[in-house]
């Protein structure tokens, strides 16, 4: 009993690893994979020959990831170029080169390749070095300093609010002699 129960155990191992491998796609499922590739590099070509260059960018790019298929490199290439996506045109061609070597346009893609990282060299080298930002100081006073003054003020306010009341409960008013009486002074005290 124990050896048919580890052989079903295996058989079931066994079956479950194949389950879990990805299944290939079927012929019928490359075929339309492959028919939606196919429109949507109509679609490319049609956008690239009315200058809708990023949409032309998208639709190669779908299609390259529903039919990787090395010619759509290629043409996602000559797009990045356009857009003067140095980079992206650079990684696309040697791409399109690893996976076709010996490409009929070999030479072509070898020099558009030299054109564009000269032209990405150039761009670097003519870029500003860019130094640091100064650090930059608060011309502010510290908020205490603030508080400090703050409070200085009002106590200041306060003694001359206070002083005020205080003597005007002193307060007599006698004319200036020579001022006809025009002009009157404090006293202060009783």
């Amino acid at each position: 009993m124990k050896g048919m129960t580890l052989g079903i155990c295996l058989c079931v191992a066994q079956l479950s690893a194949v389950a879990a491998q990805p299944a290939e796609p079927t012929e019928s499922g490359r075929d339309a994979r492959d028919e939606e590739a196919r429109t949507l590099f109509d679609a490319a070509q049609i956008a690239m020959g009315d200058g809708r260059y990023e949409d032309a960018r998208d639709y190669f790019r779908r299609a390259y990831g529903l039919s990787p298929r090395p010619g759509l490199l290629f043409n996602l290439a000559v797009v990045e170029e356009r857009l003067r996506n140095d980079e992206a045109a650079l990684d696309a061609y040697r791409g399109y080169l690893e996976a076709m070597p010996d490409a009929d346009n070999r030479v072509e893609v070898t020099r558009r390749i030299a054109i564009l990282e000269a032209a990405l060299e150039r761009a670097r080298a003519s870029e500003p070095v860019r130094e640091p930002a100064p650090i930059e100081r608060s011309t502010s006073r510290r908020p205490w300093v603030i508080a400090l003054s703050v409070v200085g003020a009002a106590l200041v306010i306060g003694a001359a609010v206070g002083l005020g009341v205080g003597l005007s409960r002193d307060r007599e008013q006698a004319p200036l002699e020579g001022y006809g009486g025009v002009i009157s002074t404090l006293r202060i005290g009783r």
